[in-house]
Order: C-alpha cells, then structure tokens, then sequence
C-alpha cells in the first residue's frame, strides 16, 4: 500500500493529473472473458472479429475502461477515494498487443459534498489513436 497516493480533499486543486500505462494483452481479454462470462466472438475470435472487419479480436469495452479505476484508486485521488459513478465513450478498438496510456484530470471540485469529477482520455500511444474517454465522480472520504 505504499504506493497509493493518499489526497485528502484540501490538498486536491482542479487540473492536478494522472496518468497511467497498461500493456494489453491477450490473457487480459481472455480473463475478463472468463470474469464476466462475456465470450462474444468478437473478443474471442480472431476469425470471426477479422470477418467482421477488424485487425484481430478486441478488448471488451469495460475492461478498457476498468483500467480507469487504478488510475483513481491509486493515484488521484487514492486511498480516499470512493467511485460514485462512471460513462465511458468507446472509439476505436483496442487490440492486443497495444500500449494503453490512461490519464486523468481533475476537472472539478465540489468542496460541499467532497465529490471530484475527473475526466478520462486512453489514448494508444505507439499509434496517437483516441481509443476511449470517460468521466468519474469520486468522493473523497474523510481520512480519518
């Protein structure tokens, strides 16, 4: 645990950022396959997704965008963080092998309720392609 920031509220300003890296790879799909029992041809099929138009099979949507809630649990804001609720736009698709970089901004602060709003662009950075983007309400718990 030495390694998750630790926020509190006050210490937080609009426009502090993140950002993470997750190599994709096959056994990621394979086991979020596995996890949620989603075994849609187009995730396991290299076939099937190449004869539906694309380069090879391709991550589920949500676990693109999962990889999001590291990013918040663990950087910014933390341990004090608590996810309320999240939307994720899906652009392009993201295929093994791809280098995601995920990052975050905090775009807003409501210092009433505790609850930040922080906005999510995974980009593949070997090819500048906007694979997703996002937004998080996360309150910060008091870290007593």
């Amino acid at each position: 645990m030495d390694n998750i920031a630790r926020y509190t509220l006050e210490e937080l300003a609009e426009g502090m950022e993140a950002q993470i890296e997750h190599e994709l790879i096959y056994d990621d799909i394979s086991a979020f396959a596995n996890l949620t029992k989603d075994f849609h041809p187009l995730h396991v099929s290299k076939s099937y997704a190449v004869a539906n138009g694309f380069e090879n099979i391709i991550a589920h949507g949500l676990l693109i965008s999962s990889f999001s809630s590291t990013l918040i649990g663990m950087k910014l804001p933390g341990i004090n963080a608590i996810i309320i609720s999240q939307t994720f736009k899906y652009r392009k698709p993201a295929y093994p092998g791809v280098n995601l970089l995920i990052k975050g901004i905090l775009e807003k602060i409501d210092p009433r309720t505790g609850v930040l709003e922080i906005k999510i662009k995974i980009t593949a950075p070997d090819q500048k392609q906007l694979i997703a983007t996002g937004k998080y309400l996360v309150k910060v718990r008091d870290s007593n």
